[in-house]
């Protein structure tokens, strides 16, 4: 099972009757039914425009506020045609996944219902190689081992799960533009030896403080960040993490609610997801009503002196064991191309003949990224576990 990250044009295939998948298996275009809570909650919160030309997102931002200085009435300003606002650039990922069959096959299966059967059992796993993909890239860095056939081997990097996909992997990866972005990559500052730039916005110590979420790591842990290539400015290993406490906790969303009332996901692994549970308990709000609740994730607990819902994700535990991502739903989203996206049944081709070939196929094709309009919105802690 491989789910290919490539650019293949809409015209080359056969897509007279696209819509018709959603008769022929609905479950394909629901892909967040079934994928983790950390996709589904995007989902929930989607985005759509429309691409132009160029195969860009565009998104309008606030750099910083006007200046109230105080002076005297003969004022001199320093920089009269500050423009507080810029834009972001974002190309987006192009992600299908199609399975076929031949004439032979298509042959030998004589009737209508073997024909049925055959091509649910390709959807069934064409959708499970999809989830897959789709809640690992949430949380992976850029710099897995590319393979020969230049795909990134999910199933080594999730070796140590006691469950771990059978042998699924993300095609045609080879440059990390190439890749949907993830939680690490949005979530990070610059650090000293660091910078990076993200949605052709330019960070470092210096430039564009403004542009960076609020990171708080542990001062007794070791971590460590990588500091060149893609991952630059990604924590890349943590070791010696410490116990966390209430006071690490206050502290942190301090950091990122001064000024601003962001409503707050927070996804943890789970020793830590335990390690809260003891912590916040006398405050604890379990909220089958929520979003949360209503994707059916019942293992999550409210901080509502900070307006913050923590919740498990299984990837992380065994991608980031030691940290905490938080990131508010408005302003930290999926952006999806609005005619090809699966989850409305568009960008889904059915199963028929491909113009040219003996081929018979379906597939699934996405044009997404994960987007954020305020990187201040959201924030990680670093370097902490359980008791």
């Amino acid at each position: 099972m491989t789910i290919q990250n490539a650019l293949i044009a809409a015209d080359e295939w056969n897509t007279k009757n696209s819509l018709a998948i959603e008769l022929l298996y609905r479950q394909l275009i629901y892909p967040h039914r079934f994928t983790m809570p950390t996709a589904r909650l995007l989902f929930q919160n989607m985005k759509r425009d429309r691409l132009g030309p160029d195969m860009k997102f565009g998104w309008n931002v606030v750099t910083k506020n006007a200046s109230p200085s105080l002076g005297n009435k003969a004022q001199t300003w320093a920089a009269p045609g500050l423009d507080n606002l810029t834009r972001m650039e974002y190309t987006p990922s192009i992600m299908y996944n199609s399975m076929g069959t031949n004439d032979v096959d298509m042959a030998l299966m004589d009737s209508p219902q073997a024909r049925m059967n055959h091509i649910n059992l390709m959807v069934d796993s064409m959708h499970q190689g999809f989830t897959d993909v789709f809640a690992y890239e949430l949380f992976s860095r850029h710099d897995e081992t590319i393979t020969d056939d230049n795909a990134v081997d999910i199933t080594a990097a999730l070796s140590l799960n006691p469950n771990p996909p059978q042998e699924l992997t993300l095609g045609n990866v080879s440059s990390h533009t190439r890749r949907m972005l993830s939680l690490p990559m949005l979530i990070r500052n610059a650090r000293a030896g660091g910078g990076h730039t993200l949605a052709n916005i330019v960070t470092t110590t210096t430039q564009n403080v403004w542009w960076q979420p609020s990171i708080q790591d542990n001062a007794v842990a070791v971590i460590t960040p990588s500091v060149a290539g893609d991952n630059i400015d990604v924590v890349e290993t943590i070791a010696n993490p410490q116990p966390a406490d209430l006071d690490d906790f206050s502290s942190f969303f301090d950091l990122i609610q001064v000024g601003h009332e962001y409503a707050l996901y927070n996804v943890v692994g789970s020793g830590l997801y335990r390690q809260l549970v003891a912590l916040l308990l006398a405050i604890t709000r379990r909220d089958i009503g929520s979003p949360l609740g209503e994707l059916g994730v019942r293992a999550s607990i409210g901080y509502q002196d900070y307006n913050a819902i923590f919740y498990k994700d299984p990837m992380m535990t065994w991608l980031h064991p030691y940290s905490v991502f938080a990131w508010d739903p408005e302003a930290t989203f999926l952006l999806t191309d609005s005619r090809f996206d699966p989850t409305r049944g568009t960008g889904i081709y059915p199963w028929e003949r491909i113009s040219g070939g003996n081929l018979q196929a379906t597939a699934m094709y996405m044009i997404t990224q994960l987007v954020t309009n305020d990187r201040r919105s959201g924030g990680a802690m670093h370097g902490y576990t359980g008791s």
